[in-house]
């Protein structure tokens, strides 16, 4: 029996194996050692990035079953890292939030990924990097019915010079990366002077 042709599907199997190799350390390490699921931990650093956010949009943003998002929020609570509030603005509306503790386990586990998700990007120039986030913005846009920004790089070919406006949107993606370090960094000193 023939193999059924991949062509149409290979990107895309790519893609998943990709972000299995980003996950990989995740899963035999820090997720194991705090007993938290690839799911959990994307529920928790979409709270860290976005406070506030519902599970609602945690659901529209990372592109997965609402009811998955809900179970994970719900573990989260009962071990006291997430909480709800009611949105004063909408009160169908719950607020989510990483508690105290919630910040540490967040906090403890944010680098290994960071620094595993650099590894992964790192044969990549940085145009090369900025024209990959454009691709995949487009794909994302297509895909929920999004419009596109202004500031995705123009994609000629692999080999294209930089555009003018390329030194401005890496910056603007380097300055993004540096606030949630920074935001880090700062949570981590206030753990340092805080009493115990």
């Amino acid at each position: 029996m023939d193999p059924f042709p991949v062509d149409t599907i290979e990107s895309i199997w790519r893609m998943q194996r990709l972000v299995n190799h980003i996950a990989r350390p995740f899963d035999t390490r820090r997720g194991k050692e705090f007993n938290l699921s690839i799911p959990q931990f994307r529920v928790m650093r979409a709270i860290a990035v976005f406070p506030g956010i519902s599970a609602q949009e945690i659901s529209e943003f990372d592109g997965v079953n609402t009811m998955l998002v809900s179970r994970a929020v719900a573990l989260l609570e009962k071990r006291g890292w997430v909480t709800r509030t009611v949105d004063e603005a909408d009160a169908r509306r719950m607020k989510l939030t990483l508690t105290v503790p919630g910040r540490e386990v967040f906090g403890t586990m944010y680098p290994n990924m960071e620094a595993r998700y650099r590894d992964v990007l790192s044969p990549l120039s940085d145009h090369e990097q900025a024209v990959l986030n454009g691709l995949l913005q487009k794909l994302l846009a297509h895909v929920s019915g999004e419009e596109l920004g202004d500031d995705l790089v123009e994609i000629e070919s692999a080999d294209s010079s930089p555009p003018p406006h390329q030194n401005l949107i890496t910056e603007n993606q380097n300055l993004r990366e540096l606030l949630i370090d920074l935001q880090m960094e700062n949570y981590q000193l206030k753990k340092q002077l805080t009493p115990q």
